[in-house]
């Protein structure tokens, strides 16, 4: 997984790659049909180390242990009786060609 911003991949500010987009998301989601009534979650790491990339966003030699789950999911029904199944991933590992 290649990143970007050390210290959101490093997890020193509190916050993920992950934590920032689904927590707006989340807010734009509930806005409508309102608040979960029911709710399951989980979160793994699939990649257990990060690259960190240049402004341009290609790979540099340095790398870190990635201690944060970099894949989450939600799953519940919300107060307007919409049933939301939510994946996200906070990238994609590298691969030959790619």
């Amino acid at each position: 997984m290649a990143c970007p911003y050390a210290a959101l991949c490093k997890s020193l500010t509190g916050s993920t790659l992950l934590d920032i987009p689904i927590t707006h998301q989340l807010d734009i989601l509930t806005f409508l049909p309102g608040d979960f009534v029911n709710i399951s979650a989980s979160n793994a790491i699939f990649y257990p180390v990060g690259t960190i990339v240049d402004s341009e966003g290609k790979p540099t030699e340095k790398t870190y242990p990635s201690k944060n789950p970099n894949h989450s999911t939600i799953t519940g029904f919300l107060k307007g009786g919409i049933m939301a199944n939510l994946f996200w991933r906070a990238g994609y590992a590298p691969s030959e060609g790619g």
